[in-house]
């Protein structure tokens, strides 16, 4: 495969808002790292009166020479997320420049790193982008009779024409994918029975354009009015709900950038998510692993099971020790504290919430053991044979050989 990577044709920018802050977003594709100091001085002098001006960039096509700077910000809350977004869109011989006005409220670390690597991506998702592949330029020149053939072999897409003369003959360059070259050589001069030359020309990278994902069909299901089919490139692409689609303004036509449409999809599912983990435990209480579980068993992502659990502990919705110590209460006098504890662990519950519940929770494990003894005998001849067998009900019941030979001394005395 042909060694390639995007960058930005010209230079673009982007404004949003955050809590009454400003952030200008510029990027602009450089062919090396000197201009990319150039052009961050320029956004510097451009905005001389901003409170920060943090850049990051890329500045050869291999993704070695990078740089970022949080300017005064908290470190790593914008240079270095700004430049993740450049690497992960393997946007190269390209600077990014996020000058912020600030607004008087403070983010915290966690607002800022979003801020500024969303900042970039929204940026990103307006700019022309280009795709540049290593590639071979080649020249041919048919007659205009041979330039109609020409054309039908010109479709490929791993070619990419890079300029046209009309003169006696069409001269006409092309450039194609390195890995393809061979290949689409064979084409041309099948296209011709052998009777044209090619020129080779040399290699570079040349630009295969870059089409954004488009989405093209947006569509309300039959069977639930309130869930929408989302169809990209003619391809069904994801289910959402209504609100969403209303939301994020999705329609036919709209082209979106993949990670944002990824990060709706990634939303959506955590607002579904939410809502029947909130319904799973309004029947009685869970615990977080139960939870977890639930979801992942529905065919929710581990991430996303794990943002609900988090959430419905923040409301309190669900908490270890608290369903401890109503777990215990239920079993007390019925079970012992080992096989409690067994259970429990088993539910995903840490051994510190159970300490903690079971200290909150008195238990008397002898006297329990003493009742469990009594009902199992009840009804039953005092003999030998059956005092053993309830030795090991008891210990089967999770209470200590200790508490079960208690329970039992007053068997063994009769």
């Amino acid at each position: 495969m042909s060694y390639e990577f995007f960058t930005v044709n010209g230079e673009t920018e982007n404004v949003i808002l955050i809590e009454r802050s400003k952030f200008i977003c510029n990027i602009k594709g450089i062919e090396n790292e000197e201009q990319a100091k150039e052009y961050i001085e320029l956004i510097r002098k451009r905005h001389s009166l901003a409170n920060h001006c943090c850049y990051a960039y890329i500045a050869d096509d291999k993704g070695l020479i990078q740089k970022f700077s949080d300017a005064g910000e908290p470190q790593g809350t914008a240079g270095l997320p700004m430049l993740e977004v450049l690497k992960n869109k393997r946007i190269f011989k390209a600077v990014a420049v996020v000058t912020r006005y600030f607004g008087g409220i403070k983010l915290g670390t966690g607002g800022l790193t979003r801020a500024y690597g969303g900042s970039v991506s929204e940026c990103l998702s307006k700019a022309d982008i280009g795709k540049m592949v290593m590639s071979n330029l080649i020249s041919v020149a048919p007659d205009y009779e041979g330039y109609s053939r020409l054309l039908k072999v010109l479709t490929d897409e791993n070619v990419s024409v890079v300029a046209t003369e009309f003169e006696n003959v069409v001269n006409v360059k092309i450039a194609v994918k390195s890995d393809y070259l061979d290949t689409f050589k064979n084409k041309i001069l099948n296209a011709f029975n052998g009777k044209i030359e090619i020129i080779d020309l040399g290699s570079s990278y040349f630009d295969f354009g870059w089409d954004m994902p488009c989405i093209t069909n947006v569509s309300v299901q039959k069977n639930n009015k309130k869930r929408c089919n989302i169809f990209v490139d003619n391809q069904f692409y994801c289910a959402l709900n209504l609100e969403t689609v209303v939301k994020n303004q999705l329609k036919s036509g709209l082209e979106i950038d993949k990670e944002q449409l990824e990060n709706i999809v990634f939303e959506n599912q955590k607002q579904e998510a939410l809502i029947k983990a909130a319904d799973y435990i309004s029947k009685n209480l869970k615990t977080k692993k139960e939870v977890k579980d639930y979801l992942v068993k529905k065919g929710y992502t581990e991430q996303v099971a794990w943002y609900c659990v988090d959430k419905l502990k923040e409301y309190q919705y669900i908490d270890d020790k608290h369903y401890s110590k109503r777990y215990i209460e239920s079993v007390n006098k019925r079970q012992g504290r080992r096989l409690t504890e067994y259970k429990l662990m088993m539910k995903g519950v840490k051994k510190d919430d159970i300490e903690s519940a079971y200290i909150e929770t008195p238990v008397d494990e002898k006297e329990n053991a003493k009742l469990v003894a009594q009902k199992y005998l009840k009804n039953k001849e005092i003999t030998k044979e059956n005092i053993a067998k309830a030795y090991r009900y008891l210990i089967g019941k999770g209470f200590s050989y200790e508490d079960t030979t208690f329970a039992l001394r007053e068997f063994n005395e009769e």
